[in-house]
């Protein structure tokens, strides 16, 4: 049987540069959104009733932060990285080189927005009570 360079099996990438590298980080952030204002909430009613203070609620709230950051940010630098070891390979028209390099460019922009909306919600905690008044 003659294998033709057309029917060769199409490059395998992994993970960024594949659909769960893209699906990352607005799942993380979505987690993180719950997590977040769940947390918040309950705590609010813990520092209400006295069992719990406020810097513990402040310090809970900011780790889920640098968590939820620092992974969406470590998909973000290693879809750049595949993208750019990607971007220099050879496209053919029926591989999967341009589907890899589509998704690992889309996985760092996507990184990169979710991101940004992670801090969004996350930095009033350093300078505002989070439970009000």
């Amino acid at each position: 049987m003659v294998k033709h360079e057309k029917f060769a099996p199409a490059p395998r990438y992994g993970f960024p540069a594949n659909a769960k590298g893209f699906l990352f980080p607005p799942v993380a952030w979505a987690a993180f959104f719950v997590a977040i204002y769940s947390a918040q909430g309950a705590g609010c009613a813990a520092v209400e009733a006295g069992s719990l203070g406020l810097g513990v609620l402040r310090l809970l709230l900011a780790g889920l932060t640098v968590l939820t950051a620092a992974a969406i940010l470590a998909v973000g630098i290693w879809s750049a990285l595949a993208f750019r070891h990607i971007r220099r390979e050879k496209v053919g028209a029926d591989d999967g080189v341009r589907q890899s390099r589509f998704l690992a460019e889309s996985a760092a922009l996507s990184a990169g927005l979710f991101l940004v909306a992670t801090l969004w919600i996350g930095l009033p905690i350093a300078w505002t009570n989070p439970c009000g008044g």
